[in-house]
């Protein structure tokens, strides 16, 4: 399991996992490096992460040191983030704004406090930032995994006709304990979608663990004819993520079709699952089908209505008014 989450915080965003716990960016507007600082909780002295046990309603405070090693004033600012699957099936933390599946709490949401921290650090100088969490209430065993980000506009590079803007992030992974870690990945299949060009489904690990060296096959058919195979190696996913896997076809018709996929990782998590569905020439075609097409054309016909009521009333007005005698 420790060989596994050593694993999981190599990839982080530019997270330089060496004997210094700091990452550092180098260019030649700007420097600036992160350096975690290491609770006593702390499982693996040696990493370079926070890397801590916890229990329900715990606090925990996450310190890092910001440091401007560079000739000019930056403006730093961090945030925690979820660890999330990207669709090359690699492991990430660069998007604050992801959820985990479910919508269910991650550490952004264990924040007390700012969960936005800005810091304006002059040449030279270093400044603590800390982030003080709460975890919910807890049950069973796994893992929150995320990471402190940390962007900056460190300067731009420009000729005579292109002026680019360098904005440097990386990531301070955090993760966190419960249980007694004795959890496998949760794998299934679900939500096809169909072009002209592939099919597509959702990936899902639906543990609160990591799954690293998943690797599968699969297989699209209809009815006894087999339309496409796909062999994928060396996936990783975050705890309670998902994402989308592409399966290229030649061609696809009309019809009702089955998807099945097996695999595993190192570890012994099976994933073993499948899928039948139904691919209109609506969705080959790439147009909308069913109640909301006839939605827009109830529009249409309502709007015709309208404007020929308006045009009725104009003409209507436009007519002479006769006037009766005994009204003179």
């Amino acid at each position: 399991m420790k060989k596994l989450l050593q694993v999981l915080v190599l990839g982080l965003s530019l997270l330089a996992v060496t004997k210094t716990p700091t990452v550092q960016a180098a260019t030649p507007k700007g420097y600036y490096a992160i350096q975690f600082v290491p609770t006593k909780d702390q499982i693996n002295k040696q990493a370079s992460y926070f890397d801590l046990p916890t229990v329900s309603g715990q606090t925990h405070d996450l310190k890092v040191l910001v440091r401007n090693i560079g000739n000019k004033d930056l403006t730093i600012k961090l945030q925690l983030t979820n660890g999330y699957t990207n669709n090359s099936g690699r492991i990430a933390y660069d998007q604050p704004d992801k959820q985990l599946l479910g919508k269910k709490s991650g550490l952004p949401n264990m924040v007390q406090g700012k969960h936005l921290q800005t810091v304006r650090v002059k040449a030279g100088d270093t400044k603590p930032i800390t982030f003080k969490i709460k975890t919910p209430k807890l049950s069973g065993s796994g893992i929150y995994a995320g990471a402190i980000l940390s962007s900056a506009h460190i300067g731009a590079d420009s000729n005579k006709s292109v002026v680019l803007k360098n904005v440097v992030q990386f990531a301070t992974g955090v993760v966190l304990h419960y249980g007694d870690d004795k959890i496998m990945p949760k794998f299934s299949i679900d939500k096809p979608k169909a072009n002209k060009k592939h099919v597509s489904f959702r990936l899902v690990n639906s543990a609160p663990m990591n799954a690293q060296y998943l690797s599968f096959k699969g297989t699209l058919t209809r009815g006894k004819t087999k339309v496409a195979t796909f062999n994928e190696d060396n996936y990783s996913m975050a705890p309670l993520s998902s994402m989308r896997v592409p399966v290229d076809v030649v061609k696809l018709t009309p019809g009702k079709y089955t998807l099945a996929v097996n695999g595993k990782t190192k570890s012994g998590a099976i994933l073993k699952d499948s899928l039948t569905f139904t691919i209109t020439q609506a969705q080959l075609d790439g147009t909308k089908q069913g109640p909301k097409s006839h939605n827009y054309w109830w529009w249409i016909i309502g709007g015709l209505i309208v404007l020929a009521i308006i045009i009725e009333e104009i003409i209507r007005r436009r007519r002479p008014h006769h006037v009766p005698k005994h009204a003179k």
